[in-house]
């Protein structure tokens, strides 16, 4: 070798080591990465518990889950830290007890970022306290009315406009004896929906939709014997508008399955759950899960994510329409 040779492999070997992004071909991508328009978190199933509790000896609530919620809120701050809304969708409490809901809402509050939008969806576990204590004179528009004064929403269902992009929650307005865990949707909620989702809709831009409840034989958890909710009614409704992307929780089902998304004339999405997964062959001790949704002109991403040990699951992605 001349030394005309030796002088060319030497430059050669000090780019590659002192150049960002020649060492790694992960480096190169990184520098590559298409920023998002808007990123949000998609939680549910958060089970706040406040002290933990019996009845006859037998644990119902365990404070554990207080530190898996914030777990998870530190987690988004590391990957998202500037997201602009966080959506919780249900059951952010284990009896729907108002120390639970301030718990709750202490939490988050130190959680998750100053001035962020907070999308607050009712759950079936926000109906429970007079299943585990006897309460005689608590009734669905006291229970109703807790849920809007702690977490000072308007309603049960409501909508916002966050960054161009149109939110709309919806929720049960009350227990159903015969379904305790189903929702009770009235009539009046159904046709506020038809007139709030209808405005200002165009094609490519995605509409979000946050329902405790999924829909029967949707996305993975609500095969075979589940009978929690229908939902015929609000397929009818969210089918007009491909666009529209519903996001659940309840089953508490694992992510990794291809089912966590799931279309049919529109997207419907599983969130599983911060507080315990679940699988169709039972509870899978030590996860916690949740969802990072992210908004491209041509596309939504949405990344299911692991708190317990911050890792990313599986990423699903919605193209849009142009």
């Amino acid at each position: 070798m001349n030394s005309i040779h030796r002088i060319f492999l030497l430059c050669v070997t000090l780019l590659l080591f002192t150049v960002p992004g020649l060492a790694s071909s992960n480096a190169s991508k990184q520098f590559d990465k298409e920023i998002p328009i808007m990123q949000f978190p998609v939680l549910s199933d958060v089970h706040i518990c406040g002290e933990p509790r019996t009845i006859e000896g037998i644990p119902i609530c365990s404070g554990q889950t207080d530190e898996k919620f914030l777990h998870a809120l530190e987690d988004y701050q590391q990957i998202a830290p500037g997201y602009k809304a966080i959506a919780i969708i249900g059951d952010f409490t284990n009896q729907g007890l108002g120390e639970q809901y301030d718990k709750f809402m202490s939490l988050l509050q130190t959680g998750s970022n100053p001035g962020v939008d907070k999308i607050l969806a009712i759950g079936n576990h926000e109906f429970f306290e007079a299943r585990y204590w006897n309460r005689p004179l608590l009734s669905n528009q006291i229970l109703v009315k807790r849920f809007i004064t702690k977490t000072n929403r308007e309603n049960v269902y409501y909508d916002k406009w966050i960054e161009g992009y149109h939110f709309i929650t919806l929720g049960s307005e009350r227990k159903l004896p015969e379904n305790p865990n189903g929702p009770y949707i009235s009539d009046k909620q159904y046709r506020w929906l038809e007139r709030t989702i209808s405005m200002k809709a165009k094609k490519n831009k995605p509409i979000f939709v946050f329902l405790h409840q999924p829909v029967k034989h949707s996305v993975y958890g609500t095969e075979g014997k589940y009978t929690d909710f229908e939902g015929t009614r609000l397929k009818g409704i969210l089918r007009k508008y491909p666009q529209t992307i519903l996001f659940s929780g309840h089953s508490h089902y694992e992510l990794n399955n291809p089912k966590t998304v799931y279309q049919d004339g529109f997207t419907m999405v599983n969130t599983s759950s911060v507080s315990y997964v679940m699988s169709n062959k039972g509870k899978k001790p030590g996860l916690s899960q949740g969802l990072l949704v992210e908004i491209y002109k041509d596309r939504v991403e949405i990344k299911a994510r692991e708190f317990s040990n911050k890792s990313w699951i599986k990423t699903f992605t919605v193209q849009l329409d142009k």
